[in-house]
């Protein structure tokens, strides 16, 4: 059933709010991805973080490479942050049939924001690691800290400006369309890109291991280009395989000249931006199992939170039992025997610094 003339509307900017008629679909897919979106909201957010207070905190992890992948894990601590959480409150509005503009315009900007710099990340990590394998001997001179920094600085810049006039219904009708046609030619030039380094690594593999002797230990800056280059595989074939369900929705939707009715499209666009919210997760947990140097950086991290929990609890354990004892038989105690509480909890406070 058609219920596009059964609804009612609000102009937020250049979009139109239609209040969706609920149905069986329509509640079940809402509650479903508030389901979803709330666990993932909250380790999208927690894993990023670490992830990116390890990169910036380990000295071993400032590298051109990770300096790339934890741009991505701000994007990723964005998604965590603010989009999820708007998507689940957009998800209650529709359940409750009162939409606003508020909620929804801002969760739709940040949302495009948060994919269009995770595309386009996506693609300089790519273009990074093209120069390391085609140009590595030019690559330290052509490729910089400083160079990269200010290359997203000017895409953040360019997307937040765009976003901002397509919300603002500043922009004309056919921003969408030219983001996505941007989102499917950066598709194809990574795939390309990718194909083609994967055969020159493996080429370049092979005539190392014909030129040196077998005895000889690989080169450690040809075997660490080698992982960078498999990790940046796994993370960009990540993020092409969970953003292009929603590519493929907003073509249909286009092509069939938005005739879909407004639940159907809400029932498929929904889940297909859970996929593209599920990637936030997803790129910390590829980080950590294709980089020995991030898992090594995460372990030291969390091992230093777990230590530092436990000296708190024992200092606190002490101080409560301290205070409990009562004034006179800390007068009375003779000064060269101290008490057993007093020998419990120094041994106890020296057992957490030794772990520590």
């Amino acid at each position: 059933m058609n219920d596009q003339n059964q609804t009612s509307v609000v102009r937020c900017g250049y979009e139109i709010l239609h209040n969706i008629e609920l149905s069986d679909g329509v509640i079940s897919t809402a509650v479903i991805n508030c389901i979803i979106n709330g666990p993932s909201a909250v380790t999208a957010l927690v894993f990023n973080s670490v992830v990116l207070y390890a990169i910036l905190k380990e000295t071993s992890l400032r590298s051109n490479a990770n300096y790339l992948l934890a741009w991505l894990t701000v994007t990723d601590v964005l998604v965590g942050a603010i989009v999820q959480p708007l998507n689940i409150v957009a998800h209650i509005e529709i359940l409750i049939e009162q939409r606003t503009c508020g909620i929804n315009g801002t969760y739709d900007s940040v949302k495009f924001l948060c994919s269009m710099m995770s595309v386009m990340t996506a693609l300089f990590i790519s273009c990074d690691r093209c120069i390391a394998i085609l140009f590595p001997f030019k690559y330290n001179r052509w490729v910089t800290a400083t160079k990269i920094f200010i290359v997203l600085i000017l895409a953040w810049l360019m997307w937040i400006i765009l976003v901002a006039s397509w919300t603002l219904g500043l922009a004309g009708a056919y921003v969408q369309l030219v983001c996505v046609s941007v989102m499917i030619i950066t598709f194809v030039i990574l795939s390309f890109i990718y194909a083609k380094m994967i055969k020159l690594a493996k080429q370049h593999q092979h005539q190392i291991n014909s030129q040196q002797p077998s005895d000889q230990p690989p080169n450690q800056d040809v075997a660490r280009q080698r992982k960078a280059l498999k990790t940046a595989v796994f993370t960009i074939g990540a993020l092409m395989a969970c953003y292009l369900p929603i590519v493929i929705v907003v073509i249909v939707d286009i092509i069939l000249n938005h005739r879909l009715s407004y639940s159907t499209r809400y029932i498929v666009a929904s889940f297909a931006e859970t996929l593209v919210h599920i990637n936030s997760t997803l790129n910390p947990i590829i980080y950590c199992l294709r980089s020995r140097e991030i898992r090594a950086a995460v372990f030291k991290v969390l091992t230093v939170c777990e230590n530092g929990q436990r000296i708190a609890r024992s200092l606190s354990k002490i101080t409560t039992t301290t205070r409990a004892q009562p004034a006179q038989q800390m007068d009375e105690r003779p000064a060269n025997l101290p008490s057993r509480v007093e020998n419990n909890n120094a041994d106890e406070v020296d057992e957490v610094q030794q772990k520590v």
